[in-house]
Formats: C-alpha cells, sequence, structure tokens
C-alpha cells in the first residue's frame, strides 16, 4: 500500500506516513492481515518486509551520504532560530557582549551572558519538544523534508 499523498509504501499498520507523517488512519484496511510469525510478513510466505525502505537491506530510498547532509542543514536551520534572535534581542537591549578576546573570558563569562546561555538552552529544549510532539517535525526539518516518527509510523507523543 502507498500512501496517499507522497506514494512512500508502508505497512498496514502503520498510523502516519514515515516520509511525509500525513495520516494513514483514512487510507483502506489492509486486504491480508500480518501473520504472528513475523509482524511485518504479508503471508508466511512472503518474508520479512521492513517498515522502512532503510532498514532493509539495499532498499536506501536516499543515498547515506544526501541523507546525512539533508539531516546536517536541518540541524545547523534548527541551531539558529533560537539563538540569532535571542543575540539581536540582546543587543537591542544594549546588554554588555562579552569578546572573549582571553581564555579568562571564555572560561568566567559575565553572570548576564550565563542567563542568555541557559534561557538559549531552555527555548531550545522546549522548541524541539513542541514542534516534534505537535507538527511531527521543526523548522529545519520540515523544509528538507523530515518528519519524526515511531518506528509503526505514528507520531511521537509528549513522553517520548
Amino acid at each position: 500500500m502507498n500512501c496517499p499523498a507522497c506514494q512512500t509504501p508502508y505497512n498496514p499498520g502503520n498510523r502516519f506516513c514515515g516520509r511525509c507523517g500525513a495520516d494513514l488512519s483514512a487510507a483502506a484496511a489492509p486486504e491480508t492481515p500480518a501473520t504472528p510469525f513475523h509482524p511485518y510478513a504479508a503471508s508466511p510466505d512472503a518474508g520479512p518486509s521492513y517498515p522502512f525502505a532503510a532498514a532493509r537491506p539495499g532498499g536506501f530510498r536516499q543515498p547515506a551520504l544526501l541523507y546525512t547532509v539533508l539531516r546536517s542543514l536541518a540541524y545547523i536551520i534548527d541551531a539558529l532560530i533560537i539563538p540569532v534572535p535571542l543575540a539581536l534581542l540582546w543587543l537591542l537591549l544594549g546588554l554588555p557582549v562579552p569578546d572573549f578576546s582571553t581564555m579568562e573570558e571564555v572560561l568566567n563569562p559575565p553572570p548576564e551572558f550565563r542567563w542568555l546561555q541557559l534561557l538559549n538552552f531552555s527555548l531550545a529544549l522546549v522548541y524541539e519538544t513542541a514542534f516534534i510532539t505537535l507538527y511531527a517535525a521543526t523548522v529545519g526539518k520540515r523544509l528538507v523534508g523530515m518528519y519524526v516518527v515511531r518506528t509503526d509510523g505514528s507520531r511521537v507523543g509528549w513522553g517520548r
């Protein structure tokens, strides 16, 4: 069976598409249920079929290097979303900016700068958790077409 949104193959038990995150509950029910000996096999003679093409030997949808580049690009985008606006706000408020010209300043930044670092970490944690739970992707992941789903294709919950 294929996802109605992106035409990516998926297994009968999946609730969401592993590639685009589309809801698969409206898709037709499978004609052949999974057999008890292997959860992803369509029939005893078919052998195992894996929920993700990357898990199947020789079945990658994207070359490994491209996948790594896309993940890195998504990480860089996400890594800039919180600190850049915080730094601009910091400068607009006229708060002191350490120049880190000496090792002493690197090891012991001003107390105000430590608060900025703590705020950056806290906002990044909330950003990642909220976006992945609510939308199955952060802004960076969505821009490169990646989504975070569980192995059965369902969305990640708050506890995970």
